[in-house]
């Protein structure tokens, strides 16, 4: 209901009818304002896109264990991606964004024994300490010039 006014910390249940949460459809919390915190049952594997799209307060939220998926622009616009470092930006072993822009020759790498982690002069991502990365977590990123993936990343997603 886009006229719901949610409380500052907000749960989202374990289930729903007798089944468990697994997935948050896009855009659902968009633009809940009042949103500081969010709770994510364990059982939560994929977060929408733009589910939380200018829900500028929100500046928490857990890491469910089997969360797998993260759509585009889920996150932008928060609390919690605004004051988040420069660099690369995760969510538990998702690697939701990356933050700024790339330095030129930068490289997205298997791992860090991996030949093109010194044969490339800008930023090096380590791809091995993630199972996954979110729609969209490198889009507009023009100084990225090599991507390899480890044999255990689950997907390559849009944009």
């Amino acid at each position: 209901d886009d006229n719901a006014v949610l409380p500052a910390k907000f749960r989202i249940p374990n289930k729903l009818s007798g089944r468990p949460v697994v997935e948050i459809a896009d855009g659902v919390f968009q633009k809940q304002s009042t949103v500081e915190e969010i709770i994510f049952p364990d059982t939560l594997r994929v977060i929408g896109e733009q589910c939380f799209l200018d829900c500028d307060s929100l500046a928490r939220f857990n890491v469910p264990s089997q969360l797998e998926t993260i759509g585009n622009d889920a996150f932008k616009n928060t609390s919690w991606l605004i004051n988040a470092d420069a660099g690369e930006v995760a969510v538990g072993r998702i690697l939701y964004a990356y933050k700024g822009e790339m330095m030129p020759d930068s490289a997205i790498v298997k791992d860090m024994s991996s030949l093109a982690a010194s044969a490339h002069s800008g930023d090096i991502i380590d791809f091995g300490q993630y199972i996954n990365a979110a729609d969209g977590a490198f889009k507009d990123q023009a100084n990225l010039v090599y991507a390899e993936f480890p044999n255990t990343f689950l997907s390559v997603s849009d944009s």
